[in-house]
């Protein structure tokens, strides 16, 4: 779950970040680990070894949860498939995404 996720910006940044194709409630978050993976970065164990804290946010609908569970288990067998198709880069600039590749 990605409310005890911490990675560097260099590695959010090579798999595209969240991926926005997701919508609701579900599985973006695991998505992003598994296109972590696929793109070789390891898991670091910091459970008892972290402080965390959770922020109160009203619950998305779940009314998209199985079109998320499709497109998750599309990208658990495609190894290849390591790009958010609507991540960061549409949030920035030619330029910027060039200095941070």
């Amino acid at each position: 779950m990605t409310c005890n996720l911490a990675l560097s910006r260099q590695d959010f940044m090579a798999v595209n970040g969240f991926d926005e194709a997701f919508e609701g409630w579900g599985y973006e978050d695991s998505d992003l680990v598994i296109r972590l993976i696929h793109n070789g970065i390891k898991r670091k164990e910091g459970r008892f070894a972290v402080p965390v804290l959770h922020l109160w946010h009203s619950h998305n609908s779940r009314d998209k949860q199985s079109e998320n569970y499709a497109r998750l288990m599309q990208r658990l067998a495609d190894e290849n498939l390591i790009q958010a198709s609507q991540g960061m880069s549409q949030y920035l600039s030619k330029s910027h995404r060039e200095n941070t590749d």
